[in-house]
């Protein structure tokens, strides 16, 4: 981790609580590992003094990882990265923070149902062939990447129509 104070990270964790779990970010194998990990302790657990597994109630929708901004460039931005599903991921150039959303069933059930409410919008008014959907799509909010469940924008004529 970085030399600031505490104070200051948890300030530039995006308004995440202290208790989020972080960690520095060390190559793509530990992150991968980490992403298991989580996943595996936020999905099951073991009954006290049974060997059944159960849900787990508490979910784990946030981890955190410093990262410089060289190699979040290198190893989570380009035409060769091949994206990892069931996450979504803001990076804070400034703070060198990397946020990591796990992706839960139930905010896969409210993104399709705004799709959806936006795709019947859409049509009513006629426009449902006018725009593309764009899935976790990247974009820039004041120096901060950031993606977002879906998108939408207009959707290019043929160049023949141009």
């Amino acid at each position: 981790m970085s030399d600031r104070n505490q104070n200051e990270l948890d300030n530039d964790s995006e308004g995440l609580p202290p208790s989020e779990r972080r960690y520095s970010y060390e190559g793509k194998d530990q992150f991968s590992r980490i992403l298991a990990l989580e996943r595996e302790m936020t999905n099951t657990d073991t009954a006290p003094g049974s060997d059944k597994i159960e849900p787990n109630i508490e979910t784990i929708e946030y981890i955190i990882f410093s990262i410089d901004p060289a190699t979040f460039q290198q190893d989570f931005v380009g035409p060769d990265i091949i994206p990892i599903h069931s996450i979504r991921t803001s990076f804070n150039a400034k703070t060198e923070l990397l946020i990591v959303k796990m992706v839960t069933s139930e905010h896969t059930e409210i993104a399709f149902a705004v799709h959806k409410a936006i795709d019947k919008a859409l049509e009513r008014m006629g426009l449902d062939e006018a725009i593309h959907n764009y899935q976790g799509v990247n974009i820039d909010v004041n120096g901060q990447r950031t993606q977002a469940d879906m998108g939408w924008g207009p959707r290019r004529p043929p160049s023949r129509l141009l």
